[in-house]
């Protein structure tokens, strides 16, 4: 159902500002926001367009459907958002209890994403406002670890969590329970460090604070190099 804002003598004595946008030092001369009201465009002296989201929250995590126009993020906001780059607006919403990492599955059928600081869970993308379909508990989640990433492998049968203490895990990518823990890397226990599978699903490569590039088996959890 629309809302019909009413103008009048006490709301315009009520008007505040809720958020301040500043990128360039030239004039804007023309702005005008999107029909869903989210997003906000400006022009200026300097010959530019520039594009602010109204949303409060920076985006921290986009996974790209494999096969449609589709795109998830995960805000600040622990919010869980469905774009279609055909279409104005955001095509449906989820909201969590913590910044949301996730990833498409490879066949673009569903989709994982942190949902708590103990869960990660399951969803349909395509009924995204009826929330999860399965749940599933961190490894380690006992002790205060923040996920920094969230992918599935290319096969789509691994999870790989990462964290900004520096632990990788390998979880199974039906049922959710852990397969296996990558170490022996280096972590300064807050930076982010970059790990990803191969193609083939065989391997995981990872950056480490000491400047070397570690690799390990998926089938073990053995360090190859």
């Amino acid at each position: 159902m629309k809302q019909t804002a009413i103008i009048n003598d006490e709301t315009v004595r009520r008007l505040v500002v809720t958020k301040r946008l500043k990128e360039k030092e030239e004039s804007i001369n023309s702005l005008d926001f999107s029909p869903d009201g989210l997003v906000l465009a400006t022009a200026s002296d300097e010959d530019s367009i520039n594009i602010y989201s109204i949303n409060n929250a920076r985006v921290v995590c986009v996974a790209t459907h494999p096969n449609e126009e589709l795109f998830l993020s995960g805000s600040r906001d622990k919010t869980i958002r469905l774009w279609d780059a055909r279409v104005n607006g955001s095509q449906g919403s989820y909201a969590t209890s913590i910044e949301s990492y996730l990833d498409f599955d490879p066949d673009g059928l569903m989709f994982a994403a942190i949902t708590d600081k103990n869960t990660f869970s399951f969803f349909d993308f395509r009924a995204l406002d009826k929330g999860p379909y399965n749940n599933f508990p961190i490894p380690e989640a006992d002790y205060d670890q923040k996920i920094s990433s969230l992918k599935f492998s290319p096969c789509g049968n691994m999870i790989m969590l990462t964290t900004f203490d520096g632990n990788i895990y390998l979880l199974d990518g039906l049922h959710g329970n852990l397969l296996h823990t990558l170490s022996d890397h280096v972590s300064d226990g807050s930076s982010f460090l970059e790990a990803s599978f191969t193609k083939d699903s065989a391997y995981v490569f990872a950056g480490s604070c000491d400047g070397n590039v570690y690799v390990w088996k998926t089938d073990s959890g053995s360090k190859y190099i």
